[in-house]
């Protein structure tokens, strides 16, 4: 039965002597604090799971086929500045989030960024969060730190937009 069980441990701390032990009589050691990411990167090699593909043309930071900045109305480039305040302040939360990789503060975040890529008209921001938020129900932990890496491009291409 226990050879199809996965045993991950799970210490606090453990002397030279008892981290070999825990090591033979286990398929994973992990010492605290562990981080979700870690725990998930562990569980990913022990069960079965599909990553996801994710199609380069469509998944490429600040593109879409079907926006371009010319459909933006006038009031909606007017509060284009208010955006990029938003995602201004928004970067401490972003990097916490690209280190922690903590799904549930990542579906919050990507819903904010989402709704705040609706609310100013802004296609790139509101594709970009339902993405991350997609990857994150699915727990995709190898494209997470890859969308998420792409803020700092969806923030760049709004900077460009104003500038222009």
């Amino acid at each position: 039965m226990f050879k199809v069980t996965p045993i991950i441990v799970i210490t606090a701390a453990a002397m030279k002597e008892e981290e070999e032990i825990l090591r033979k009589i286990s398929d994973a050691y992990l010492k605290k604090p562990v981080s979700k990411a870690q725990l998930v990167a562990e569980l990913v090699r022990f069960l079965p799971h599909d990553e996801v593909e994710q199609d380069q043309a469509v998944t490429a930071p600040g593109v879409d086929r079907h926006w371009s900045p010319e459909e933006l109305l006038e009031e909606q480039r007017a509060e284009l500045p208010e955006l990029q305040k938003l995602l201004a302040d928004s970067v401490s939360i972003w990097q916490e989030l690209s280190e922690t990789l903590t799904i549930n503060d990542i579906e919050i975040f990507a819903s904010q960024m989402q709704g705040a890529g609706h609310r100013f008209g802004f296609v790139p921001l509101e594709n970009w969060g339902e993405r991350l938020a997609t990857q994150a129900a699915l727990f995709g932990m190898a494209s997470l730190p890859v969308t998420l890496g792409e803020f700092q491009q969806v923030q760049q291409d709004l900077d460009t937009l104003i500038g222009a």
